[in-house]
């Protein structure tokens, strides 16, 4: 059985900084389905694509699952307690979190120049119906 477990750094304080600082331990991400599907395509153009998603989880989950497993992307759906109560009118009613360790993050804005979720535009598109690409399997 997989449990969520306590965070791995032995520390005492959490900072939070409004901005990118790659040296942070793990970076945080409000971001609304449109730029999470652009940032996984991202993450997956040159590796598998590793995510990991426990919709039950608090908040705080996004800060510390990526220093349980750093080779992943961790995404969060903003859990009613914290949408409705806790953090009420904090978060948009589209975003969820995306975290992950600077590591992958750079990785990320490597590939953004060669992938097509990126600035890269493909061209000659070949294009198959469903109909279509069934016919060429028989």
């Amino acid at each position: 059985m997989n449990k969520v477990q306590r965070n791995t750094k032995k520390s005492k304080y959490i900072l939070f900084e409004p901005r990118l600082n790659l040296e942070a331990d793990v970076l945080l991400f409000f971001m609304n389905p449109s730029q999470v599907g652009k940032t996984l395509g991202l993450s997956a153009y040159e590796d598998e694509i590793k995510i990991d998603i426990i919709p039950a989880l608090s908040t705080c989950a996004a800060i510390f699952r990526p220093l349980l497993r750093p080779n992943t992307i961790h995404i969060n759906f903003v859990d009613y307690f914290e949408r409705e109560l806790q953090a009420r009118e904090f978060f948009k009613k589209e975003e969820l979190l995306l975290s992950m360790t600077p590591e992958i993050f750079q990785k990320i804005i490597e590939a953004q120049k060669k992938s097509p979720h990126g600035d890269f535009i493909p061209q000659d598109i070949d294009i198959f119906s469903v109909k279509t690409l069934f016919t060429h399997l028989k």
